[in-house]
């Protein structure tokens, strides 16, 4: 399959898992959250802290460097699958021993058991990037997609049926294990292949000399993503930490989707083109221009909306979250700016820029959190996260200007040209009618014109990139 096919081909596969997942996910908020208590997510939203830290940590951006490298041996593949089990192994333990100081902190003396098996994922991921990476190398979209569904599906029906059994927080323990592992299993019936237990140190520096700063910066991600659960848990409580990571899921869905199409899409196919980047960085920007016209507005009427939404999405005892999540989408705005372009400089091989974007990020967010915890406010420690996250995508526009060549200028008119597009609907359906229907439909009228108006010309220019590769 040649390259323009390949952009074709994995944009349609990777758009299916994505709204596959969304869906899954979506039916899954929406059923959970009424059978579980804000308590539950809660305790939930705290241990993924630490889950997450410790897959960056097994990980650590090898699978990136494969994929990128351009002529790959098995092993390769071998030498991450050891490195990978062997992390794992010992981050698993570290959770084990630890978590009856973890329950001592957050006094919660359950959370010993729920630690301890949750950490299983960790044993299973490890088990599975070697095969995904393989299959993301290889260009199998639709395998991926497939699978992605088909253990959604599964690990959805087992948590929909302990939590009618009334098993509470362990319906989204063994959502996850189930999700994790029936992927890994998936990937090794698809591949055909076990990793053989084989280690190269050579090729494991090569690896991660690629990788180490991906992996800092995956570290400090994951970190300054749930940091504020954990936080909130012990300063507030476990229902307002509930509170807040049920805002944090709906905020995600559609920022999850799109970075996740960008990235399993774009990036191993930016990497097998990155020799013609000067058309390349030009096709990037006509990319940015559409996402902005498109994710703008929706962005903006999730905030109009967030009452009704949330009220429909969780449930009548979920209307606490709903500031909650009106502040978190203003970070949404910075937060897409930032995904597209660490996806841009992570095409390039700018990985020690993307870990000092981080490191800048994670440290005005503390420091941001640290000031708002002094008002012992949660709305106050909500608007640190945007603050944060917009400097944070601050840092990455001028990187990008710095390494690529982007100009600042563009990047910042790009975002105001197209920020109209979420004003101009919101400010309208405010004025038309106070009844929220009629409001809906100005909206999305609204919101349909100006996506015409912006972004016409933008999707002829997009669609010209599916010809970049017979140039």
């Amino acid at each position: 399959m040649n390259k323009t096919g390949s952009v074709k081909f994995g944009i349609l596969w990777n758009s299916l898992q994505q709204f596959g997942q969304l869906g899954i996910t979506f039916v899954s908020t929406i059923i959970l959250a009424r059978l579980l208590t804000p308590e539950d997510y809660g305790i939930y939203g705290i241990l993924m802290i630490f889950i997450s830290v410790s897959e960056m940590l097994a990980d650590s951006g090898i699978a990136g460097y494969i994929i990128k490298k351009q002529n790959v041996t098995p092993i390769y593949y071998d030498t991450l699958f050891v490195y990978n089990m062997c992390v794992s192994g010992i981050m698993y333990l570290f959770l084990f021993f630890s978590a009856p100081f973890i329950a001592d902190f957050y006094e919660k003396e359950m959370l010993i058991s729920v630690i301890r098996i949750l950490g299983l994922v960790l044993l299973l991921h490890a088990f599975s990037i070697t095969q995904f990476t393989r299959l993301l190398k290889d260009l199998q979209f639709h395998k991926l997609a497939l699978i992605s569904i088909v253990a959604g599906v599964a690990a959805l029906c087992v948590a929909l049926l302990l939590a009618y059994r009334g098993l509470g927080i362990w319906a989204l323990i063994f959502q996850q294990l189930v999700l994790v592992a029936l992927t890994t299993i998936l990937y090794l019936v698809v591949n055909r292949r076990i990793p053989h237990f084989r280690f190269d140190m050579r090729v494991f520096k090569e690896q991660f000399a690629f990788g180490i700063n991906l992996f800092g910066s995956s570290v400090l991600m994951a970190i300054t993503n749930n940091i504020g659960n954990n936080i909130i848990a012990k300063i507030f409580s476990m229902n307002i930490a509930g509170l807040y990571v049920q805002a944090v899921r709906l905020q995600n869905y559609p920022l999850s989707m799109v970075s996740n199409v960008v990235d399993k899409t774009f990036f191993p196919i930016f990497s097998k083109m990155n020799d013609d980047w000067r058309l390349l960085k030009e096709q990037i920007c006509k990319l940015r221009r559409l996402l902005y016209a498109v994710l703008f507005p929706l962005f903006s009427a999730a905030i109009c909306f967030a009452k009704p939404i949330v009220s429909i999405v969780l449930g009548e005892k979920w209307l606490g979250s709903v500031s909650y999540f009106q502040i978190l989408m203003l970070a949404s705005f910075p937060l897409l700016v930032k995904a597209l372009n660490r996806n841009v400089l992570k095409s390039f091989g700018f990985t020690a820029v993307i870990f000092r974007i981080e490191v800048y990020s994670a440290v005005l967010l503390l420091f941001c959190l640290f000031i708002a915890f002094l008002f012992k406010s949660i709305l106050v420690v909500l608007l640190a996260v945007v603050l944060g996250q917009s400097f944070s995508a601050l840092f990455s526009m001028f990187y990008l200007k710095k390494k690529c060549a982007m100009e600042l200028r563009k990047q910042l008119f790009d975002i105001l040209v197209f920020f109209p597009c979420a004003i101009i609907p919101a400010l309208l359906q405010y004025i038309v009618s106070d009844n929220v229907w009629i409001q809906m439909s100005t909206y999305i009228a609204s919101f349909l014109a100006m996506i015409v108006f912006y972004s016409f010309r933008g999707c002829e220019e997009y669609l010209r990139f599916y010809r970049m590769g017979k140039r």
